[in-house]
């Protein structure tokens, strides 16, 4: 026999679910506007005082869902969906590219970083490269703005290398050119197939290419 708190909770669920998912009194279109996050109540009381308080010491009479919700800058459709992908989930990747930079070489603290983005779209890039530098620096590392140059012959020879190939060739001739000094280091981000979302990443140091994930 089902308890009564838990047959009531159940209802409710229903009728109210959470803002990610469609219910009774909200439809398919306004879910899709929204990007929601779950948290538990201990974790939403510390990102939002004013709205959750602490959960009871004795625990409480209903198992309570949250999200933490946020409205999309653009209208569902505006941005293609690998775009909206990325954005959903750039906090956290820019992160995690971070921390692996921080595990694969703790020794670039004493150098200067340097990030470059290579994304099809011009404005997604910056957005993804201004990501980067901001967990980069959260990590505790030096970050400049400046850009590592290639001459155009470089460039030329090296879009027509597979990846692998290219990033090492390009690392290398950024170190001949004088385009990383020896106190410079680059993180380069990038989405290596089209039909993926997540972000891949890689270190050039003292000519030496490295793949980070």
């Amino acid at each position: 026999m089902i308890a009564a708190p838990q047959l009531l909770s159940g209802v409710m669920s229903i009728l109210f679910p959470g803002w990610s998912a469609p219910g009774v009194f909200r439809s398919k279109a306004s879910t899709r506007s929204v990007i929601c996050t779950p948290v538990d109540q201990r974790q939403g009381a510390e990102t939002h005082p004013d709205l959750l308080a602490e959960p009871h010491p004795r625990g409480a009479y209903f198992t309570r869902g949250l999200e933490v919700c946020s409205e999309k800058v653009f209208r569902e459709g505006l941005r293609q969906s690998r775009d909206e992908a990325v954005l959903t989930h750039l906090e956290s990747e820019a992160a995690s590219i971070a921390q692996a930079v921080l595990g694969g070489r703790p020794d670039l603290r004493a150098r200067s970083l340097l990030v470059e983005v290579h994304y099809p779209h011009g404005a997604m890039a910056h957005k993804i490269r201004f990501a980067t530098q901001d967990s980069l620096l959260a990590a505790g590392f030096a970050v400049s703005d400046r850009r590592p140059l290639l001459t155009a012959q470089d460039v030329v020879v090296l879009s027509q290398l597979p990846p692998e190939r290219a990033y090492a060739g390009a690392c290398e001739r950024y170190a001949s050119m004088g385009s990383l000094a020896a106190g410079d280091a680059l993180v380069a981000v990038l989405v290596r197939d089209p039909r993926q979302t997540d972000l891949q990443a890689g270190i050039c140091a003292d000519g030496r290419w490295m793949w980070l994930r």
